[in-house]
């Protein structure tokens, strides 16, 4: 044998080992992504039982209005200061901050690596969705304050 066969530099170097090959990684779901897909179906629910329940409330109110056939300043004013007008509006805040939580989660779960990420999107869709829609209503009710 000649001192060639014993040489480090005539034989490949190794690959690299790897005891758990890529493949075989079971990615689990973003735990944040989960919480921000509840929050959002909970903030879209909420919100949608909000607005029912203040069409509800207003149709009393203008029905009650129409009833005597001329506006009475009482009348609007018992309307704003009622429970049942004003706690589907607070709500509807506490529905919005949820949202808002929601889609920071979901954009964190969306930034994690090795997990699932199918959660976190969903949850930022259903979340910026929300409060896209609350800022555009926010707008058209300034537009239509300017307007009238």
């Amino acid at each position: 044998m000649s001192e060639h066969d014993y040489n480090r530099e005539s034989y490949p170097p190794a690959p690299n080992f790897n005891p758990v090959p890529e493949m075989d990684i079971v990615k689990k779901q973003s735990k944040l992504g989960i919480a921000s897909f509840i929050l959002g179906l909970v903030s879209i629910i909420g919100f949608i039982v909000c607005i029912v329940l203040l069409s509800i409330v207003s149709v009393d109110y203008a029905a009650e209005l129409s009833n005597n056939g001329t506006f009475d300043p009482e009348t609007a004013e018992s309307m704003v200061s009622n429970p049942s007008f004003i706690l589907p509006i607070l709500l509807m805040f506490v529905f919005i901050g949820t949202s808002f939580v929601g889609l920071i989660l979901g954009i964190v779960g969306a930034c994690m690596k090795n997990t699932r990420k199918a959660f976190s999107i969903i949850g930022i869709v259903l979340n910026a969705l929300l409060s896209l829609g609350f800022i555009l209503l926010f707008f058209l009710g300034l537009l239509a304050q300017f307007a009238a």
